[in-house]
């Protein structure tokens, strides 16, 4: 009779690099005994269901984001939804801002880290990040969409003044998650910003003031 002794199975290694130039790789030491030992190694794990997890740390998450806005690395507040926890907001930092600016959207690029990472994710999935860049105690804001020729800075914008309609060349600051813009010009005293524009608006024309509650 024939007999066949089965082999003890070995475990197969897997190895995976992300690596982004400019950036450090990370390489782990070998045990000094044993085959190649001593000698530096990238990570690897066991073929097993639970290796993956065990590799990827929630602290090495990154967002990568695009932005027109002014990011700083300490004084910026980030909120982080994942599209698989859009319930859950997740504290963020600055990892690193790009120094270079797009040169046709003139956006900067921005990676963050989240502060606090949830457990379980989605390698590649997409997040909304909302950055706070400053906190405005007291402001005259005015809808993006009730300003012309707005270059970023500065832009035109239609006041009532003495009851008459006049159009204001005005500098602006912040902008708000809701879409409106600081006005940083200060108004003549009694002059309010119109928020509404209409085809029958004319310099000089007078204007009935109607006033409306501010969210």
């Amino acid at each position: 009779m024939l007999s066949i002794r089965p082999h003890a199975a070995q475990p197969e290694l897997l190895g995976g690099l992300l690596h982004q130039s400019g950036l450090p790789l990370l390489l782990v030491r070998r045990a000094d005994r044993g085959l190649l030992g001593g000698l530096w190694e990238l990570p690897n794990f066991p073929d097993r269901d639970d290796g993956l997890s065990k590799l990827l740390a929630p602290l090495s998450i990154t967002i990568k984001l695009d932005t027109d806005q002014e990011v700083r690395h300490r004084y910026s507040h980030f909120e982080i939804r994942l599209r698989s926890l859009p319930r859950t907001v997740i504290p963020g930092r600055v990892a690193r801002i790009d120094i270079e600016s797009d040169r046709v959207n003139e956006e900067r690029r921005v990676y963050v880290e989240c502060s606090q990472c949830p457990e379980t994710f989605h390698l590649g999935e997409q997040a909304e990040v909302i950055i706070t860049t400053t906190e405005l105690a007291e402001a005259t804001l005015i809808p993006e969409t009730a300003v012309t020729a707005f270059d970023g800075t500065s832009g035109k914008i239609w006041v009532v003044n003495d009851h008459k309609l006049q159009l204001l060349v005005v500098q602006f600051g912040s902008k708000t998650l809701g879409g409106r813009l600081q006005i940083t010009t200060a108004l003549p005293d009694g002059t309010l910003a119109v928020t509404e524009l209409h085809n029958d608006l004319r310099e000089g024309r007078r204007a009935k003031v109607a006033m409306q509650e501010s969210p």
